[in-house]
This record gives C-alpha cells, structure tokens and sequence, in this order.
C-alpha cells in the first residue's frame, strides 16, 4: 500500500478520530463481552488506532490488521460491511463479528470498525438451556408405553366419582340425563369404561347398570358384544 504524506496521514488520523465516539459507545453499550476496534488501514503493520475491550482478543492500540482485515483491504468493490462471521480467539473462544468498512469522500477505504462479541459463554448457556429443554420434555411428556393405556389421567377423591366424571365426558356432561341416553350411546359409557379398567372393581357394574338405567344383566350383554372377558359377577 501506497505510503501517505505527513499533511494527509494527519488529516486521514483526524478524520478517524470522528469514529471514536462510535466505537466507544457501542462498546458502552453491548458490553465488556463486546471488543470494538477502529483500524487505520494506511498503516496495516499498526493499524489500531482506538479499541475498547481489548481483553477479549488481547490486542491493544498499535497491533496490526488481521488476516481477513487484509483480505478485505486487497478487495475490489463498494461494500459497505461484512457481517455476522463466527471467528474464535487463540485460546479458542468462539466470537460472532462484523466488521463496517470506513470511506473517505471519493469512496477509498481507509478504515473499518470491527466489532467482536465473545459468545462462548451464551452458547455454553444455550447448550445448557437446550439440555434442560430436552429434560423437560422427557419428565413432563407423556410416554404410550402401550396403547392401549390412555394418557388421560384424572385425580378424583373417589372412584364413584371418577366413574360419574367419565360417564359425563362420554355423554356431554349432563346435558342429557344417563336414563335417556340411547342405546348406542350407553354402549358408548360401557365401551369407555371398560377401556379405563372400571370394571375391574367389585360393585362396579351395580353402580354404573343403576346409574344408566339398565339392568345388571344387559350391561353384563354389552360386555359381551364388546368381547370383554368373562369377569367375576358383583354378586360373588
């Protein structure tokens, strides 16, 4: 690169020198996480002029231009910026960066604002969250271990009650009394009720045959057509 005259040096470094409230208050604003460095790119060899946060790459005023800096500054066109590159620092630390080209009136770059955010310790914190998402959603999740289990559960202080809730989910919660239901419907109850195990409890086909209006013997006729095994009768 072409060297620049003491008179021009002087007035390129004093137009730099405009940037310094940029860089100080990004760096204010995101952060001591957030390292931003203005180069002077007349002079790669020490090109830092102004940085804040310097600790998190340990570069200081006077260090040089980076390897892509120079690539950038040996590239032809009008760009404006170059974001969002996810570099990491010699101990391995993983960085997201941007970096703002600066140009002069004709449209020269003669500067760039680079602005490093060391994210390690949020992709360790994202890498955490992920993990207890995914616990989460493995202890509170439902798991069909078989299915014929319904995942449904419902925490009743009684059976009878719990048997007159499920009769209510099947009918329309009482919308029509359990007597007038017809017969395909409390075909319906009994099918259900039998899915959830209620017949496996001695009483239970004399409370629900009472609570439908049925005799114990036609409930004990529904049973069949839904092939249930043969069960104990309540009166035994």
């Amino acid at each position: 690169m072409e060297s620049l005259s003491g008179q021009k040096r002087n007035g390129l470094i004093k137009f730099l020198e405009c940037f310094y409230p940029i860089v100080d208050g990004i760096a204010e604003f995101l952060g001591s996480d957030c390292e931003v460095v203005l180069h002077d790119v007349s002079n790669p060899e020490h090109s830092i002029i102004r940085i804040r946060n310097g600790h998190v790459t340990h570069r200081k005023i006077g260090d040089s231009l980076t390897d892509l800096g120079l690539q950038l500054l040996n590239s032809r066109g009008d760009a404006h910026s170059i974001g969002n590159y996810n570099p990491r620092t010699k101990d391995g630390r993983l960085l997201k960066s941007s970096c703002i080209f600066i140009r002069n009136i004709r449209g020269k770059l003669v500067g760039f604002i680079c602005i490093n955010m060391d994210i390690e310790r949020m992709q360790q914190l994202k890498d955490s969250l992920n993990y207890v998402e995914a616990f989460i959603t493995d202890l509170c999740g439902a798991t069909r271990a078989n299915a014929c289990i319904s995942p449904e559960e419902n925490f009743e202080p009684d059976l009878w009650s719990l048997v007159k809730q499920l009769i209510d989910q099947v009918i329309g919660n009482g919308r029509t009394p359990p007597r007038h239901l017809t017969r395909a419907m409390k075909l319906e109850v009994v099918k259900v009720l039998n899915d959830r195990g209620v017949f496996m409890v001695k009483g239970s086909v004399a409370y629900v045959s009472e609570f439908l209006g049925l005799s114990m013997s036609t409930l004990y006729r529904y049973l069949g057509e839904l092939k249930v095994p043969k069960m104990p009768t309540d009166s035994s």
